[in-house]
This record gives C-alpha cells, sequence and structure tokens, in this order.
C-alpha cells in the first residue's frame, strides 16, 4: 500500500509517521531509501522494458512497411524523372491498373534508352518541385538537407548521377540507418576511393 501513494493506517492517520514515533529517525531513512529504490529504481525499470518492447516493435513495422513499399517507391522516383524530363508515360492505359511491373518496365523503356544523366543543378531544381519533395517524405526520405543530398548520392563524385545511381541512392536513403547501410557502405568500392581523398 505505500508503494502505492496509500501509506495510511485503517483510522485514515499517516502509517510512517505512527512507525516513526515507535522508531524514530532510524526508520525514517529506512523508509525513504526503500520508497526511492522501488519506486524510482524498480517501477521506472518496469517502465523501461515496456517503452523498449512498444518501439522495438513499432521499428520493426516500419521496416517491414519499407520493405513492402520498395517496388511502388521505385515506380514512383522513376515516373517524377519521366515527368521532369517531359515524357509522357502517364497517359498509356497500363498505368491506370496498378501493375507495379508493367509501369517498371514502360519507365525503363523509356528512361533508360535515353541514357539519362542527371546533373547537380538539375537535381537541385527537381527538389523545389512541392509534389516531389512531398512524394520522397511520404517514403520516408529525409529532405531536410537538400544542399547535400545530391553528394550523398554522387560516390565517384563525378558531378552527375545516372538513373541507376539515383532511385538507388533515394531507396539507401529510406527509414533510419541499419547496420547493413553501415556495412555496405564500408564494402562498397566507390566509397572506400572517396574515403581516401
Amino acid at each position: 500500500r505505500c508503494f502505492r501513494d496509500d501509506c495510511a493506517a485503517y483510522d485514515g492517520t499517516p502509517f510512517p509517521e505512527r512507525v516513526r514515533e515507535t522508531y524514530g529517525g532510524i526508520f525514517m531513512v529506512s523508509y525513504i531509501l526503500m520508497i526511492m529504490t522501488v519506486s524510482v529504481g524498480v517501477f521506472n525499470l518496469i517502465m523501461a522494458i515496456f517503452i523498449d518492447n512498444v518501439t522495438g516493435s513499432q521499428l520493426q513495422r516500419r521496416n517491414r512497411e519499407l520493405a513492402d513499399s520498395s517496388e511502388k517507391v521505385r515506380v514512383m522516383i522513376k515516373e517524377h524523372v519521366a515527368r521532369f524530363l517531359g515524357k509522357d508515360v502517364r497517359s498509356r492505359r497500363t498505368f491506370v491498373t496498378g501493375d507495379l511491373d508493367v509501369q517498371h518496365s514502360i519507365l525503363d523503356e523509356q528512361l533508360l534508352k535515353d541514357e539519362v544523366v542527371i546533373h547537380r543543378e538539375s537535381f537541385q531544381r527537381w527538389l523545389q518541385d512541392p509534389e516531389f519533395t512531398e512524394a520522397l517524405e511520404d517514403a520516408y526520405i529525409d529532405v531536410s538537407n537538400k544542399a547535400h543530398l545530391f553528394d550523398i548520392m554522387d560516390a565517384d563524385m563525378g558531378g552527375h548521377l545516372s538513373l541507376d545511381e539515383l532511385v538507388e541512392g533515394l531507396m539507401a536513403l529510406r527509414g533510419s540507418v541499419n547496420k547493413g547501410d553501415i556495412i555496405n557502405m564500408s564494402l562498397n568500392p566507390g566509397t572506400r576511393q572517396c574515403t581516401k581523398w
């Protein structure tokens, strides 16, 4: 009862005060230390375990959502690139059906045949487009640091990106950083070459 903030005798008087009159200050010091240990230590530890379980399961659910929607995000990025390049691929009937494989093949057919190259200035202009930035944020891609987003994806520092580099770079920026991302960055030859500079 004392640990639940109901430390009173049956007649309503404070129970610790009644015991203190009998045992003196030694009881009060022991009582205060015991209350602090249980309420601050044990109860907070139990609460921390609950919070850790909730955040862990939420992170797993977020990672599953990212994995399940990866193909859809790839198509979305290529659709915006096609829109910026003036390709009218949305007018085709296959885009109404929602078949991601067909959409992916049509976009690759339209974009890869022209060997699309994205320069820094073009990409910075794209980031000023509200529809594009909103789509990136919906895909859990952090666009708060727009000035360095191109440099992050341009691993070889060539000043331009191919379509595959753009798509794979944006896909790698989705969600939070995990151990796989760190290992991939350390094993990537282009990243190791940039680190030597």
